[in-house]
């Protein structure tokens, strides 16, 4: 058994800040090895380099694992639309293009239906600036269906399925001006449309941790508030629940 692992970059210890590593580096086309779970060992070999390694073609901001133990990534970010995501084989190595859904998925949050597809909920216009757009990747007829938009843009939202099937959205960002969207909003999929917890509205950070305990109950655990000094974030434990 093996699982995949991104490793975008290797740092190596230096008084050089990460950003300007970052503004160094002469590509942005990552690389994949494997770890094996029985072994506990990476793929590499006798002088200790990756020995087992693919170019993905695209920087995958984004990853999801698929039913048929393939990947679904996409880029975002540096100019490069996130409306360009690829199929990656872990087995062969080979990366395929997919069909796109039609606007920018980098910046959204993503889970996989109890049915085996990709419900992706946000988007990006730019930085801090979300899309009201939701969408669900179908990978057995290389398919995306755009669902019913949200009452507003998300920008690092959380989708978190339930275990009746529908999706819990909750943060991003609606723009520069608004600032966070405080509305949860839950996707039924029994009818495709959203239903609003107005009476649930609560400030979050991006990318908030989250999860289910039961049909009707989600339990975030952790969020990621932004702070003024440039590029430091801190990390609270805030338990709130639906």
């Amino acid at each position: 058994m093996s699982c995949l692992v991104r490793s975008f970059y290797s740092l190596r210890r230096s008084n050089t800040s990460l950003k300007a590593i970052y503004e160094k580096l002469p590509t942005r086309l990552p690389t994949a090895r494997l770890f094996f779970v029985t072994t506990c060992r990476w793929t590499t070999s006798n002088d200790g380099s990756m020995a087992e390694r693919s170019e993905l073609a695209v920087f995958p901001v984004h990853m999801h694992a698929l039913p048929n133990g393939k990947l679904i990534i996409w880029p975002g970010d540096g100019g490069v639309s996130g409306n360009d995501p690829r199929l990656f084989d872990p087995i062969s190595g080979s990366v395929t293009p997919l069909a796109t859904p039609g606007y920018d998925v980098f910046c959204s949050g993503h889970s996989l239906l109890p049915d085996g597809r990709l419900f992706v909920a946000g988007g990006h216009i730019s930085n801090n600036v979300g899309l009201p757009s939701s969408t669900i990747y179908d990978p057995t007829s290389n398919a995306w269906i755009r669902q019913q938009d949200m009452n507003l843009g998300r920008w690092y939202p959380t989708d978190q399925v339930l275990s009746n099937g529908d999706v819990l959205v909750v943060s991003g960002d609606v723009d520069v001006s608004t600032g966070n969207n405080p509305l949860p909003q839950v996707w039924q999929a029994s009818t495709g449309t959203w239903r609003s917890l107005v009476n649930a509205q609560l400030q979050l950070g991006l990318y908030p941790h989250s999860l289910s305990r039961s049909e009707w109950q989600s339990v975030r655990v952790g969020a990621v508030y932004h702070h003024t000094v440039p590029g430091h974030n801190r990390h609270r434990r805030m338990d709130h629940r639906w």
